[in-house]
């Protein structure tokens, strides 16, 4: 038998899950993530996609130091849990798998943990959210429609890399985000631009993964191809 010996306190993110308990499973796992001591900050979308959101919220809520973010997809599934009204698209963008994942209850406690969720968290001089921000104004000015949907930020950061490598759009060490998955510019790994970090490697589409980054060191662990944990089912 092996005794592994972490740190207190190692500092993990990830993004986009997508309903993909399985894969978050196997990060958990392959990271030797310790939910009494370690802490999981996720960058939101834990919704819509795979079959599963009813359990990838009942495992997160089991984490001792979560921190949750909210996504465009987490709003819309909050807003049908709350009001019982399917948001026209969101249907199709993967709520029908939230919804069936709640076939045996949506609890009080469930939608609580998803009013919970925050716009954005920022720790260490680093800032986490969802989908971007607009450098320049303070955060709490920026309406959360930004937080939630702008990839302005991550075009603007691809852009200038290619252009200036080393630039930077901020004064932030360095800035997570999800939302924009990284397979669109052919990687199922994390990417870094400037000081930009994109976490959501895919997790919710076929032939992506789910990610877990530990913060200092910048490790990565990831799951297998999250269509092969789910066959029987489409994901987004």
């Amino acid at each position: 038998y092996t005794f592994h010996c972490y740190p207190a306190m190692r500092i993990f993110v990830t993004s986009d899950i997508h309903g993909a308990y399985r894969a978050l499973e196997q990060c958990l796992l392959r990271s030797g993530f310790q939910p009494e001591e370690d802490q999981l900050i996720v960058l939101g979308d834990i919704c819509d996609g795979w079959p599963e959101t009813h359990h990838v919220i009942r495992a997160l809520s089991g984490i001792n130091r979560l921190i949750l973010l909210r996504g465009n997809h987490d709003e819309w599934a909050l807003h049908w849990m709350k009001t019982g009204a399917i948001t026209p698209g969101w249907w199709m963008q993967g709520g029908k798998a939230t919804v069936t994942s709640f076939e045996n209850g949506l609890t009080e406690e469930d939608i609580a943990f998803m009013e919970r969720a925050l716009y954005y968290y920022e720790w260490n001089d680093r800032l986490f959210v969802h989908a971007g921000i607009l450098p320049g104004i303070p955060l709490d000015e920026q309406d959360p429609e930004v937080f939630l949907w702008d990839r302005s930020l991550v075009m603007k950061a691809l852009q200038l890399e290619a252009e200036k490598p080393g630039s930077r759009l901020s004064n932030y060490h360095e800035i997570y985000v999800g939302h924009t998955p990284t397979l669109n510019f052919g990687t199922d790994k994390p990417m870094r631009a400037c000081e930009i970090v994109l976490t959501d490697t895919g997790a919710g589409w076929e032939g992506g993964r789910l990610s877990f980054i530990e913060v200092t060191t910048g490790e990565i662990f990831q799951s297998d191809r999250v269509d092969t944990l789910y066959p029987e089912a489409e994901g987004r």
